[in-house]
């Protein structure tokens, strides 16, 4: 008897081997689908804070251009078009140079210029005024995974004795720091 029907000696059989069938191919499935998520199937991704997402470093060079370069995980990319170098009252900055990117078509923005891994920028410090210059650095980054960050800008310092009197003047580097702006 099953769930309160008597079945015969042949329905049994029939029921026994159907339910065989329907548990051997049916938790090869189940177990599958559990090692392909890691275990949990309600697992969400993990995403890195933007700071260590988009790594950054910036220096006033020897010619007196200034440099940002960023250092990104694997899955992590920076957007060509939204890297600006901005610079306080007195400080004047000549042309962005930004090298070509890997051409994507993205989620968030349609077809764009991307960087992945690390990129180089640089841009030419014309003119200044006092003892330091500040650079306000702009970029905008995303997870292959799913997650935009939104529009960041990092504040950076150099001090100015290192370009003496004119660009191009001096042979040593000076390190960019962050300012709490």
């Amino acid at each position: 008897m099953i769930g309160g029907c008597l079945m015969s000696a042949h329905s049994m059989r029939v029921f026994a081997c159907v339910l065989g069938v329907i548990t051997y191919f049916g938790a090869p499935a189940v177990a599958s689908a559990e090692q392909l998520s890691g275990g949990n199937t309600l697992e969400k991704p993990q995403f890195l804070p933007v700071d260590k997402a988009f790594v950054l470093f910036s220096e006033l060079s020897p010619n007196g251009e200034v440099v940002a370069r960023w250092r990104m995980p694997d899955g992590y990319y920076l957007y060509k078009r939204s890297f600006e170098f901005s610079s306080r009252e007195g400080t004047t900055l000549g042309e962005l140079e930004i090298p070509d990117g890997i051409r994507k078509t993205d989620d968030y923005f349609g077809d764009v210029e991307v960087y992945y891994r690390n990129i180089e920028l640089s841009a030419p410090v014309l003119e200044w005024q006092g003892d330091q210059i500040e650079v306000g650095i702009e970029f905008q980054g995303c997870a292959d995974r799913g997650l935009c960050y939104p529009a960041q800008q990092r504040w950076v310092s150099f001090d100015a004795e290192i370009l003496g009197d004119a660009p191009n003047s001096s042979g040593t580097s000076a390190y960019g720091s962050l300012l709490a702006i």
